[in-house]
């Protein structure tokens, strides 16, 4: 069954880009009089199309704690990473609009690339220091006009079910720049989708549990350096609640 359901999501992730080229058209007509509306429509497209690969993997979503995300502004998504679908299963619960901030070696894949750049993501370069404070300060600018902002703080997907690894403290420095709440995001389940038995799939129940935001603006200087660490207990101990 795992061959067979990599069968049924790469089919649908063809679809997917397929359906895109006619809609993209669309959406670009509509950004000439209306740019706003534009990036809305597009992540509702991606967040459609990471629905329907969910769907062709079977996992089974669980979801808890969307009462605690902001709609009236912009919030730093912070989630445990544990598999490369963890941004597929995520993103489709995600606040309208968003952007996402992923390594630069997702910038050489052409499709994935294309709506990465119509949803505005960075892509950030680890060694180059001029562009990371740039970055910064561009997602800093995109909180602060409203738009939900996803960021995996570990950098790099753990190895080991239910550990986390530390959280890059320059990860948060966008939320604390622009005074906007942080999400803790606890992901559970993905282990064992697909790295270690790839290329099959299989289907697991995954939970997805938002937090109550971090409240970056109202914390003076000194428990702000503590946000990372804060976050990240948070995570951990609802992981092992929850697992």
């Amino acid at each position: 069954m795992g061959y067979i359901r990599l069968f049924i999501t790469a089919i649908a992730l063809i679809l997917f880009f397929i359906i895109g080229l006619p809609a993209s058209l669309v959406f670009y007509v509509i950004g000439l009089s209306d740019p706003d509306r534009k990036d809305r429509l597009c992540a509702s497209f991606v967040q459609f199309g990471f629905r329907m690969i969910t769907a062709c993997t079977g996992c089974r979503i669980e979801v808890s704690g969307t009462e605690n995300l902001p709609k009236d502004r912009g919030a730093l998504y912070v989630p445990n990473h544990r598999s490369i679908f963890d941004i597929v299963f995520l993103v489709p619960y995600m606040c309208v609009p968003y952007s996402i901030i992923s390594k630069k070696e997702v910038d050489k894949i052409p499709f994935l690339r294309f709506w990465m750049r119509q949803l505005h993501c960075f892509f950030l370069d680890r060694n180059d220091l001029k562009s990371g404070l740039a970055m910064v300060t561009d997602a800093t600018e995109r909180l602060k006009n409203g738009t939900n902002i996803l960021i995996f703080p570990e950098g790099t997907r753990s190895r080991e079910e239910g550990k986390l690894l530390d959280f890059h403290a320059g990860s948060f420095k966008p939320a604390i720049r622009a005074g906007a709440p942080v999400i803790p995001v606890t992901i559970i389940g993905t282990g064992n989708v697909f790295e270690p038995h790839m290329p099959a799939i299989s289907a697991e129940k995954i939970r997805i549990i938002f937090g109550e935001p971090v409240e970056t603006g109202t914390l003076p200087p000194s428990e702000r350096k503590q946000i990372p660490e804060r976050v990240r207990e948070e995570i951990r101990k609802t992981y092992q609640e929850n697992a």
